[in-house]
C-alpha cells in the first residue's frame, strides 16, 4: 500500500499529476483544493496517498494534509460513495467543514457537491456520523454553546513545531485564534515549513503579521 509520496512534479493536469521518485512516475488524482497547493512542473511535492486496487483498476489519490486523507477514508465508509464522489466533497469543502456538516445531520449544509445529491448526502450523514467523533477529537473540533469551533489548524504536512505552544505564544502577544489560523496557513505554505521548530514558526508568523501592516 502506497501511503505517502515525496518527489518531483513531472506533469500537472487538471485534477491529476505525475510525481517522479526513485526513477518511477506515479499518476495521482487530486481534489481541487490540494491541486491549488502545488507548485509548477519541477517543484518538489509531498502527498499523503490512498491506493485503490481493484480487478480493473490500480489508482492513487493524493492529499496535501493527513486530515484530508482521513476524511476521504471516512467518506468511503458511506454506502455508494466511491473515490471520485469523495474527491468531489473535498473539492467543494474543507475537511473540517465536511465533519461539521456530517455532525449537523443536515444534508443541505453540504451545499452543492459534484456527483452527490440530497439522498447521497443523507447517506453520508447516516453512515459516517457516529465515526466522526475520533477525528473531531484528534483535530480539536468540539461542540460549544456557539456551535463547532476549530482549535487546531489543518495545514500542509505540519512541521516539527508544537501547534499549541505557537498558538499560545501568539495569543499572548494579542493575536486572535482566527489570526493565528490564517498565519499558520500562510507560513505553512512556505518552502521548508515542514522542518520549522516552534521558535522558527513563531518568528515566521510575526513576520507575516508585520508584512500585512506595512
Amino acid at each position: 500500500m502506497i501511503s505517502y509520496i515525496k518527489g518531483t512534479l513531472l506533469l500537472r493536469e487538471p485534477s491529476r499529476v505525475i510525481v517522479s521518485t526513485g526513477n518511477l512516475g506515479y499518476s495521482i488524482s487530486l481534489d481541487q483544493k490540494t491541486e491549488l497547493t502545488l507548485g509548477g512542473v519541477g517543484a518538489e511535492v509531498e502527498l499523503y496517498t490512498y491506493q485503490v486496487v481493484r480487478e480493473t483498476e490500480l489508482s492513487l489519490y493524493g492529499f496535501d494534509t493527513l486530515m484530508k486523507l482521513e476524511v476521504f477514508e471516512l467518506l468511503l465508509k458511506a454506502n455508494k460513495v466511491g473515490p471520485k464522489v469523495a474527491i468531489g466533497f473535498l473539492s467543494a469543502l474543507t475537511p473540517s467543514d465536511i465533519l461539521k456538516c456530517i455532525h449537523s445531520g443536515e444534508p443541505k449544509s453540504f451545499g452543492k457537491i459534484s456527483g452527490a445529491g440530497p439522498k447521497l448526502m443523507m447517506r453520508v450523514i447516516l453512515d459516517c456520523q457516529a465515526k466522526t467523533k475520533r477525528l473531531m477529537e484528534k483535530y480539536g473540533i468540539f461542540v460549544g454553546e456557539d456551535g463547532i469551533k476549530i482549535e487546531k489548524v489543518d495545514i500542509s504536512l505540519t512541521g516539527d513545531f508544537d501547534q499549541e505552544i505557537v498558538k499560545e505564544a501568539l495569543n499572548t502577544l494579542g493575536f486572535t485564534n482566527s489570526e493565528v489560523r490564517e498565519s499558520f496557513k500562510e507560513v505553512g505554505a512556505k518552502k521548508g515549513a515542514s522542518s520549522f521548530k516552534s521558535e522558527k514558526m513563531i518568528s515566521e508568523c510575526l513576520k507575516y503579521f508585520y508584512s500585512k501592516k506595512v
